[in-house]
């Protein structure tokens, strides 16, 4: 299993108490400066995300690393950021870095709660089947009645000529 080392940060304005927690795997500079770039005027990353419409009101911020790991999975880089962000409670970030309920403890109810998702997935997907295949029957049962529909006018059609030459 490959490990990489994560880093997790806090951007901030001292005028203000809106933070936004992230963690990364680039250099963090590369980072923020990938922030910065996404919060210019014609940028279409700013529309969506609180961190870059604040950042486009002022680029007077600065960041600080909070914590970094060596980790061998996104869902480690993911929780270990969820951590700060639950501890911090930033304004800026929208979602949870990850979906799952974090635990600093017993992380195995994570596995119960995949499965959980797994399983209503699975109960979705057979819905989701079992409609594609009604519609599939109903296009045939239309395509079978414009056949026949077609067939019986040109039967209509074959009898008026046969009248008309007799």
């Amino acid at each position: 299993m490959t490990k990489y080392k994560v880093s997790v940060y806090k951007i901030y304005w001292d005028d203000s108490d809106d933070i936004y927690i992230g963690s990364t795997k680039q250099k963090l500079s590369y980072r923020v400066a990938t922030h910065r770039a996404r919060s210019k005027k014609n940028s279409n990353f700013k529309k969506n995300c609180r961190l870059h419409l604040k950042m486009a009101e002022s680029l007077d911020f600065k960041y600080v690393l909070i914590d970094s790991a060596t980790v061998s999975s996104a869902d480690e880089k993911k929780r270990l950021e969820q951590k700060y962000i639950d501890e911090l409670k930033p304004k800026l970030n929208m979602i949870r870095a990850t979906s799952l309920p974090h635990r600093y403890k017993g992380w195995e109810e994570d596995d119960k709660l995949k499965e959980i998702e797994r399983k209503k997935q699975e109960i979705i997907n057979a819905k989701n089947k079992r409609w594609s295949e009604k519609m599939e029957e109903r296009k045939k049962r239309n395509k079978e009645k414009r056949r026949l529909k077609e067939i019986e006018e040109n039967d209509d059609i074959k009898e008026e000529e046969d009248i008309k030459t007799e």
